[in-house]
């Protein structure tokens, strides 16, 4: 008889709910179309004032655009890798509802986080520095996602997907 646990987790294995299929779906959409939102070191550099801060910011959010220009280009995003990184990222997000008292954050900061990381290499790409939009999260509860798009983006619910 088939074994319905995952190796290695002890968990019994389940389709994603649809909190975590809506979450994974957000972080796909931003390797489909990616974010256009303004770098944060730029908006910090606005903030605090100085035209000297704020030419040294735009020139180093150039040199990050360029960088992921590049490490998009490398990873070969086709549609079909990036519905499977949907999918890892689904199931990892699953997993982590089910061992971590039903809440998942994902965070990414200048480093993608380790669930972005583990789905793009099981889709067969490399999550570089620059492929998901920097200074973003996600946390996913029963019943609700909460997404931030960059440092300085309102942070929304997400419509949840039932399929």
């Amino acid at each position: 008889m088939p074994s319905n646990k995952e190796p290695g987790h002890g968990v019994p294995k389940r389709q994603p709910r649809p909190e975590a299929i809506t979450t994974a779906r957000w972080w796909a959409d931003h390797l489909r179309k990616p974010s256009s939102g303004r770098d944060p070191r730029v908006t910090a550099a606005i903030r605090s004032g100085g035209i000297q801060k704020i030419r040294k910011a735009i020139k180093d959010a150039s040199v990050f655009e360029a960088l992921r220009a590049a490490e998009r280009r490398d990873a070969d995003l086709t549609e079909v890798r990036i519905r499977a990184f949907e999918r890892y990222l689904a199931e990892a997000i699953e997993l982590e509802l089910i061992v971590d008292e039903h809440h998942c954050t994902i965070h990414n900061d200048w480093e993608p986080d380790e669930l972005l990381v583990r789905a793009a290499h099981r889709a067969g790409f490399d999550a570089g520095l620059a492929i998901f939009p920097v200074k973003s999260l996600t946390i996913t509860r029963p019943g609700e996602v909460y997404a931030r798009l960059g440092e300085s983006g309102s942070g929304r619910r997400l419509p949840i997907i039932h399929t």
